[in-house]
């Protein structure tokens, strides 16, 4: 089917989801805590807004979820899910049977890369001019459940966020999950930035990241640079002889991990059949993430006796894997990057087809910083194998680039926001009273 056919299916299909009229669906999700606080046993409670769209939000998500449990009541909220639904068009036409973070996956995985664009900057255009109505079912939503602090790791509606954050005097903190910050500060230079219960963290100085802040006009004193929301496996020394017996890969292979996304792509067939077309020796780790159905065809490659391969589902075992790699081939997506820059595996990225448009600042960070670099065709997988895999000279400078690379630690900062922003929250409180 050709783009054109694409475009005409879709279009078919949304008109007659208008001509419907159907009902709007309602949100799911209520009370998430008890009503009664027992001040004796009483943790701080913590909110975290979250999406199903892609796998970097819930990655995000969990990373703020085990760096904080311990000390406060963390649950996450699948805002556009449980509290935004009846603004959600793609349920709305579809009689909630699908959602426009299910249709984001599906475009994602299937690599239609001009229909995720499209929908995103319709995303873009359309949320900003809902944001009263958005407004209005968040505020319901936060005073049924009463958090002590919002944490935001969602795009495109941090500004009606903001705003019923400070109506109801809530601490927030906004952590964007791509390099890339365009789709976070939608419309926040319209929203009340000057309110000092909110925090906004990025990764690193970067000029590249900052240049893409800008435009929200954000106080100097409201970003923290603070590392990038993974979780802290990440940082932890690994045994690689262990690990390797553990999950059968051999000892004397140097080992390439073909990862893209937790949502899977049908890209990754094309990838393992490159590499087993390949001359040189090496284990291959086939991460499918949650698209199973690519298992039965990739076991079908037929592989050369020098190439062996494990094929994994999808699994909470990255910061494992990673650790055991010498390479990761992977799609532009910044969670997948940055696990691989603190993991410090050198990369390379997918770029046979056209990037979604936030991902392209990816690209060029590894590429600066020298961490990797694109695959623009399969028919030079196997020179850039040979590259980074057995130029030790080379090799060897990738990895010291990566070694070398300031990255704050996100699990240090985000409780030490935290409690800065709640213990500011209850003096503001106590003023008042």
């Amino acid at each position: 089917m050709d783009i054109f056919n694409k475009k005409l299916n879709l279009s078919i299909i949304l008109v007659l989801g208008l001509l419907t009229g159907c009902k709007r669906p309602k949100p799911y999700v209520k009370r998430l805590f008890p009503q009664d606080k027992q001040e004796t046993i009483y943790k701080k409670r913590i909110i975290t807004f979250t999406s199903g769209g892609g796998g970097g939000h819930m990655s995000a998500s969990r990373a703020v979820r085990s760096i904080l449990q311990d000390n406060y009541e963390v649950v996450d909220v699948y805002l556009l899910r449980d509290v935004l639904a009846p603004l959600d068009f793609v349920r709305q036409f579809s009689f909630e049977y699908s959602s426009a973070e299910d249709l984001y996956n599906y475009f994602i995985t299937n690599r239609y890369v001009w229909f995720t664009n499209t929908l995103c900057s319709y995303g873009k255009y359309a949320m900003p001019r809902k944001n009263k109505k958005i407004s209005k079912l968040i505020a319901d939503f936060i005073d049924i459940n009463r958090p002590d602090l919002i944490i935001s790791v969602i795009p495109v509606v941090n500004s009606p966020i903001l705003e019923v954050a400070k109506n109801k005097g809530i601490p927030l903190i906004i952590v964007p999950t791509d390099l890339d910050n365009s789709m976070f500060i939608v419309s926040l230079n319209s929203a009340p930035t000057d309110y000092d219960l909110y925090r906004y963290i990025l990764p690193f100085p970067d000029p590249a990241i900052m240049k893409t802040v800008d435009p929200a006009g954000l106080p100097a004193d409201r970003i923290i640079f603070g590392g990038f929301p993974i979780r802290q496996e990440f940082f932890n020394k690994k045994n690689v002889k262990k690990l390797k017996n553990e999950f059968g890969i051999p000892l004397t292979k140097p080992v390439v991990t073909v990862l893209m996304g937790a949502a899977g792509s049908s890209t990754t067939y094309d990838y393992v059949r490159a590499l087993s077309c390949s001359k040189h020796a090496m284990h291959v780790i086939v991460c499918l993430g949650r698209n199973e159905s690519l298992r039965k065809s990739i076991e079908k490659i037929k592989l050369p006796y020098h190439v062996t391969m494990s094929i994994i589902g999808f699994t909470d075992q990255m910061p494992d894997i990673m650790a055991m790699s010498d390479l990761l081939i992977t799609k532009c997506g910044t969670v997948s990057v940055m696990e691989a820059v603190h993991a410090q595996v050198p990369v390379l990225l997918d770029c046979t087809a056209r990037a979604v448009s936030w991902e392209a600042l990816n690209v060029d960070f590894i590429t600066k910083h020298g961490f990797g670099q694109a695959v623009t065709t399969l028919s030079k997988l196997d020179s850039l194998l040979e590259k980074y895999l057995f130029d030790r000279e080379f090799y060897e400078t990738c990895k010291n680039n990566l070694r070398n690379f300031e990255k704050p630690s996100f699990s240090e900062t985000l409780p030490r926001v935290a409690e800065q922003l709640l213990r500011d929250a209850n003096r503001q409180e106590n003023l008042i009273q």
